[in-house]
C-alpha cells in the first residue's frame, strides 16, 4: 500500500480574490491546494490535500454486525493540521488578498484513494464535520 490522500474542503469562501484559471492548483510540499472560482473568477472554495502513508487507523469505518449500524469516525490529527493551515491562509489572505470570510462550520473531510485496493478500504467517504 502506497498511502492515500486526505482532503479538506472549505466550500464557503467569501472575498474579492480573483483567479484566472479554475481550479488553480498550488503545490507547497507536502500540501496541494486547489482554489475554485465562479464564472467571474471570484474564489468560492479552497481545498487542501496531503499524502498520508499510515492512514488505516484514521479511516472511517462502519460496523454492520448490530442494529443500528454504527459509523466510527476516529479522531484525525491530520484534519486539525489541514484546518490550521487553511486558517493561516485565511489570515494572510485577509491582509493581502481581500479574503472576508471562510466558513469553518462547513469543512468537508474526505479520503482520496490512489488505487483500487485502497478504494476498497474506504468504508465511508465524504463525511462533513
Amino acid at each position: 500500500m502506497t498511502g492515500t490522500l486526505s482532503r479538506t474542503t472549505l466550500p464557503k469562501f467569501a472575498g474579492d480574490t480573483r483567479i484566472a484559471t479554475s481550479p488553480l492548483h498550488v503545490n507547497c510540499a507536502p500540501y496541494r491546494l486547489a482554489f475554485e472560482s465562479d464564472e467571474k473568477g471570484a474564489v468560492i472554495s479552497v481545498s487542501i490535500e496531503v499524502h498520508v502513508d499510515h492512514y488505516k487507523p484514521l479511516l472511517p469505518a462502519y460496523d454492520s454486525s448490530q442494529e443500528p449500524i454504527l459509523l466510527k469516525y476516529p479522531e484525525n490529527p491530520i484534519h486539525a493540521e489541514l484546518i490550521a493551515l487553511l486558517q493561516y491562509l485565511e489570515s494572510v489572505g485577509a491582509f493581502w488578498f481581500s479574503v472576508h470570510e471562510v466558513s469553518w462550520k462547513n469543512a468537508e473531510f474526505d479520503w482520496i484513494s490512489e488505487n483500487d485496493s485502497e478504494q476498497s478500504e474506504l468504508a465511508a467517504s465524504g463525511i462533513s464535520a
